[in-house]
């Protein structure tokens, strides 16, 4: 199991508990170190609009999803013995969605900061821009 990966058990959800699919979100350190998994939920339930911290996923087809879905920073542990990979999500959809994490906890990046070398702190800047473009085009669609 590593980061990005998309999983499916038995979690806890806003309402109710079921079997559902999450993406990995700890790290691999966390993951070396700890029997669990820190996860976020995925829903078929597409919010209008998407929230800051909602992600839809692009590519939900190639990252072994059965139907469009988004990422809810709904976040929880479980042990690992009790998930299941399906799949692994696109390098686009995988930085999306940890940007939707770093500002559903108030984490940002070195690069964001400032404080990275200024070729990280460029590249992280257009990530941020691409991924606040595809947030505008998912909302024109909707």
């Amino acid at each position: 199991m590593k980061p990005g990966d998309v999983v499916v058990g038995v979690l806890v959800g806003a309402n109710e508990t079921q079997v559902r699919p999450a993406v990995v979100i700890a790290s691999a350190t966390y993951l070396a170190e700890r029997p669990d998994a820190v996860v976020g939920i995925l829903t078929t339930k597409l919010p209008k609009p998407p929230g800051a911290t909602d992600h839809i996923l692009l590519d939900w087809r190639s990252a072994g999803l059965r139907a469009e879905s988004c990422f809810r920073a709904y976040v929880l542990t479980a042990h690992r013995s009790e998930l299941t990979v399906i799949g692994h999500l696109t390098a686009r959809d995988w930085t999306a969605i940890q940007d939707r994490v770093r500002a559903a906890f108030a984490i940002r990046s070195a690069a964001v900061r400032g404080t990275g070398p200024p070729t990280v702190r460029r590249c992280a800047e257009s990530l941020i821009r691409k991924s606040v473009q595809d947030r505008e085009q998912m909302q024109v669609r909707a």
